[in-house]
């Protein structure tokens, strides 16, 4: 299944998500793949502080500020905050079951540190 986007509600889209050659910028594609990791569909005013909680969270267990590119002065809620209006084809999922998903990451993550400390 494709991973489709719609960028066009976005305030001054073309401003946010695109460079200078007009291609899209790379926190506005870290954002669209990290619709499929955050399980949420869309970036909305009422959602903004949810989805960039979860992006933390996910880069929390993962260690570093890997899953969306950004500036360092630059902070995920800021990022997200630029991009509400971003949608995609991904399935919005309740957040128990996200939580249920990072502690099944957390769990499968356990035996690789353990031998990595050693």
């Amino acid at each position: 299944m494709s991973l489709n986007y719609e960028l066009g509600r976005i305030k001054n889209w073309e401003s946010v998500c695109k460079d200078e050659e007009g291609c899209i910028t790379p926190e506005t594609e870290g954002l669209i793949w990290a619709t499929l990791v955050v399980d949420m569909g869309a970036i909305t005013e009422k959602n903004h502080k949810k989805f960039a909680n979860r992006i933390k969270a996910y880069e929390h267990i993962y260690g570093g500020d890997h899953l969306v590119p950004r500036r360092k002065d630059d902070s995920i809620e800021a990022v997200v905050e630029r991009h509400i209006g971003l949608s995609t084809n991904v399935t919005t999922k309740h957040a128990s079951t996200f939580k249920k998903k990072l502690a099944r990451i957390m769990m499968e993550r356990i035996p690789y540190e353990i031998r990595a400390s050693l």
